[in-house]
């Protein structure tokens, strides 16, 4: 898939409420998510699928 055909899918799958098959299907296995800086809490970073 390219980048239009996977933006296109999260957002499809987002709409019907399919938010963890979404992350399931279409993230990496290694996937890291860092959070803003400036959050209330810090830097918050998440790696791998949840």
């Amino acid at each position: 898939m390219n980048t239009n055909e996977v933006a296109q899918k999260w957002k499809q799958m987002c709409e019907q409420g399919k938010n963890l098959e979404c992350i399931t299907e279409l993230y990496a296995d290694n996937v890291v998510s860092k959070e803003m800086p400036g959050v209330p809490h810090g830097e918050i970073v998440s790696e791998n699928k949840m």
